[in-house]
């Protein structure tokens, strides 16, 4: 229970654990910006990629002590040379990101729990190709400043979303989207344009 002694030990405890995943981010040969903060310890997968993450940013992987139905955030360059860089100041909560090109997300950006951010598909749409074990080609993904993503979206490959712009929760992004808009749906589209 909250203000209880065993609910502040027990946030102490996390506290300490947050600072080692720092160290093994690190470790795992992740680039860290001054200030980064982990909640809870993320998946990390780094195979001959890059992920760089800059100042400022929280990367949070524990619903305790709040944010029910929390994911741990995953951050995955699956392919030699694939990059994914994480902006200042950007939140992510339970995210997950695969990058087999680039995935670029813009400073001040705020993602929920179950987002899915991909730039490759993985299987390619024709059946006798997928049988054949064929992949699609990635293309990059490219989120902009001061974003706001919403709980359980999916953004799929080749997206641009532009600076400014809201998507609603539960959204498909198989498109990209104008800055300075609120987008919801499936496919995800403009609903609304802000006044400027």
């Amino acid at each position: 229970m909250p203000g209880s002694p065993y609910y502040r030990l027990a946030l102490r405890g996390e506290a300490v654990l947050d600072r080692l995943w720092s160290v093994e981010a690190r470790l795992h040969g992740v680039e860290l910006g001054a200030g980064v903060e982990f909640i809870g310890r993320p998946i990390l997968q780094r195979l001959d990629g890059r992920i760089v993450i800059h100042a400022g940013a929280l990367i949070r992987s524990r619903e305790f002590p709040n944010h029910g139905h929390m994911h741990r955030t995953k951050l995955l360059t699956t392919r030699p040379g694939a990059l994914i860089e994480i902006g200042e100041r950007v939140h992510l909560n339970g995210v997950a990101i695969s990058a087999e090109a680039g995935v670029t997300i813009g400073d001040d950006t705020v993602i929920a729990s179950g987002v899915a951010i991909a730039d490759c598909h993985g299987h390619v749409l024709d059946a006798e190709r997928r049988a054949a074990g064929d992949r699609d080609e990635p293309e990059p993904v490219t989120i902009g400043r001061r974003v706001w993503i919403g709980a359980n979206v999916i953004v799929l490959k080749g997206v641009t979303i532009g600076d400014d712009t809201v998507v609603g929760a539960g959204s498909v992004v198989s498109r990209s989207l104008p800055a300075g808009t609120v987008c919801a749906g499936i496919p995800a589209r403009v609903i609304r344009t802000y006044q400027k």
